[in-house]
């Protein structure tokens, strides 16, 4: 019987691949630089505060044939999987410093193992998927190699599609990075395997790849975001990940074998705890699909309940992002951020979506506004108040494509008001002068957003004080809820 031990760590597989029968001139140069770019992303794992990240390095040689004589266990693990330490940093260095580098590497390779595409992701899927069940996976294949598919028939071409599919089926993410001097060649059948793929002409670019590729940033997908009631789009959330340069050396404790962090490389912007943990809870089909009893015994009576009663329990409100109005940038204040930020960034396999998001994010640019929405992740999670910020100027280096700020506010009850003490007093004319004007002026100010959550247990609160039914009770007012609903929200006096 297998035993597979549940993890939420992260699991990576870098493949060096060196792909040609004969070494090329710029061979170990080139694999040089790649070592010491594997070296950097080491230490950036290393360096991180929350670091769970189990790293594994494999050299190999594939062939452009179906079938391969030898066995996948001649592939050399030159880091085994585990989780990133300084030892896996002293050992890349050993083999760095080392001057005769390049035998130590055809020595210790055996002249490096060779195998078919099949037979190295059949490799790299039980490394991520037999053991341990890791909560991101990523296989990231380094190749100068653009002729895979040369004598690869239309068969094992189908066969290699199905086991890609099968790994993304266990949510494992396949990364090609072809570099070389014209890395440009055969990348269309790449393309029909639906797999990632980056092209590299200089190796001193390669770091920057291996940071987008491997610091997990994407944390939900396919957020519908609400435009109007029948109109709606997916979008992807990510995380904001700061990039700082990297230091010149690392120092490692001689007696410990342990990495001093002298500076943090990643600054991870992490889920405030105030709200939700996102890693302990279902997800939204798994919650809505689980099994559950629709018998409960009360005072020794058993209650039915049909599976549409049972979705009304559940559903606290309808998913997605739901854009409630604009707002001018100058009534953005600071101290509304109530927590962490992400970015909010369309899904680019949808072209008719994309062309949406960006007439959105071009508008919110020329006009300078921001929108307003109520954000829920979840079917069982309370709506959250949030606003969308357009960034004029964008890091390409931190995001590929335009998107929005995601900050969630405060409501009304988060906030703490405190009351100023006017040294002069105000006559009864300068008085009402001013409430017309306020009234007028009508600023945006989160005081005016009540949590519709809490106004709806008062309600009930109310009901069982004056012996009453809640449907009895006067709706409380929820200001959540979008214009085409609630036509009051633009014209309402505030």
């Amino acid at each position: 019987m297998n035993y597979q031990s549940f993890s939420l760590k992260n699991g990576t597989v870098f493949v060096v691949d060196i792909g040609h029968v004969t070494l090329p001139e710029t061979f170990f140069s080139n694999l040089r630089k790649i070592i010491e770019s594997l070296r950097e992303r080491i230490s950036y794992s290393c360096l991180r505060n929350n670091n769970s990240e189990e790293i594994c390095i494999l050299f190999v040689r594939t062939i452009n044939y179906p079938e391969c004589t030898k066995k996948i266990s001649l592939i050399y693990n030159f880091i085994s999987m585990e989780l990133a330490n300084a030892n896996m940093v002293k050992k890349v260095d050993n083999l760095l410093t080392n001057p005769n580098f390049e035998n130590l590497i055809l020595q210790s390779t055996n002249d490096f193992a060779t195998v078919s595409l099949k037979e190295l992701f059949f490799k790299c899927n039980k490394l991520l998927n037999f053991c341990k069940a890791y909560k991101n996976k990523s296989i990231i294949l380094i190749t100068q190699n653009s002729d895979y598919f040369e004598n690869i028939d239309e068969q094992t071409f189908q066969n290699l599609h199905i086991d890609l599919n099968d790994m993304k089926k266990n949510k494992t993410h396949m990364n090609i990075i072809i570099f070389g001097e014209n890395p440009i060649k055969n990348t269309s059948s790449w393309n029909k395997l639906d797999v990632k793929l980056d092209l590299c002409c200089n190796l001193n670019d390669l770091l920057q790849i291996l940071n987008e590729k491997c610091c997990v940033t994407k944390c939900h997908n396919n957020i519908s975001l609400y435009l109007t009631k029948n109109i709606n789009i997916n979008v992807d959330l990510y995380n904001i990940v700061e990039v700082k340069e990297n230091p010149k050396g690392f120092h490692i404790d001689a007696v410990t074998n342990q990495l001093i962090k002298c500076e943090q490389i990643f600054k991870f912007n992490e889920d405030d705890e105030v709200f939700h943990d996102y890693k302990n809870f279902l997800t939204h089909d798994e919650y809505v699909n689980e099994n559950n009893i629709m018998k409960m015994n009360f005072y020794n009576e058993t209650l039915d309940f049909t599976e549409e009663e049972i979705n009304n329990f559940r559903k606290i409100s309808s998913l997605g992002i739901q854009i409630l109005g604009f707002r001018k940038m100058e009534k953005f204040n600071l101290n509304y951020i109530y927590s962490t930020t992400k970015f909010l960034s369309v899904n680019e396999n949808n072209f008719k979506h994309k062309r949406i998001f960006y007439s959105l994010y071009n508008s919110c640019i020329m006009k300078n506004v921001f929108a307003v929405g109520r954000y829920v992740l979840q079917t069982n999670y309370v709506p959250q108040l949030i606003a969308l910020i357009p960034p004029k100027n964008l890091r390409k280096e931190c995001f590929k494509h335009e998107g929005f700020y995601l900050v969630k506010m405060p409501f009304k009850e988060n906030i703490r008001k405190i009351h100023e003490i006017e040294a002069n007093y105000l006559i009864n004319s300068q008085i009402e002068t001013r409430l017309f004007i306020d009234k007028l002026t009508s600023n945006f100010n989160l005081l005016h957003y009540d949590d519709p959550m809490l106004g709806r247990h008062y309600q009930g609160v109310e009901a069982l004080a004056l012996e009453q039914k809640s449907t009895e009770m006067k709706e409380p007012h929820n200001c959540l809820q979008p214009y085409f609903i609630s036509r009051n929200f633009i014209n309402e006096d505030r």
